[in-house]
């Protein structure tokens, strides 16, 4: 919950689901951050064929973010967008550390593309984490 508070004050805006949890596994994952800023692609390209989600867990706890007012979600067209809600969590003891991987992690879904569905954002998250 702290990096997706992070993120999102990081980024300032309403931001498109898919693109925070992308920018998630970013933020988790120094060595695929790190290829996508660079340009590199994988070895070998994930198949988003019969794969969940990138994070498991991710709607839970974006529910149980926006019951307590950390959040702000809204649907349109089908999509998900989120947004600092109107009880945040402060970021202003936030490590230094953890606000400059937030900030490559928004360059990175930048460099991708922001309004990439979570299916096209696992040809390059060739990874899943699981949200406990």
């Amino acid at each position: 919950m702290a990096y997706i508070n992070l993120l999102l004050h990081t980024w300032g805006k309403v931001v498109l689901r898919d693109a925070l949890e992308a920018g998630l596994v970013f933020m988790l994952n120094d060595a695929i951050r790190q290829r996508v800023l660079r340009g590199t692609r994988p070895t070998q390209a994930a198949s988003a064929n019969g794969r969940g989600p990138i994070v498991v867990g991710m709607n839970s706890v974006l529910t149980s973010m926006k019951a307590n007012g950390a959040i702000d979600t809204k649907t349109d067209k089908g999509r998900m967008f989120v947004s600092v809600g109107g009880h945040p969590a402060s970021v202003a003891n936030a490590p230094a550390a953890d606000i400059a991987k937030a900030k490559e992690a928004i360059q990175a879904v930048q460099k991708l593309g922001e309004s990439r569905t979570t299916a096209e954002y696992t040809e390059v998250l060739d990874v899943e984490y699981e949200l406990v």
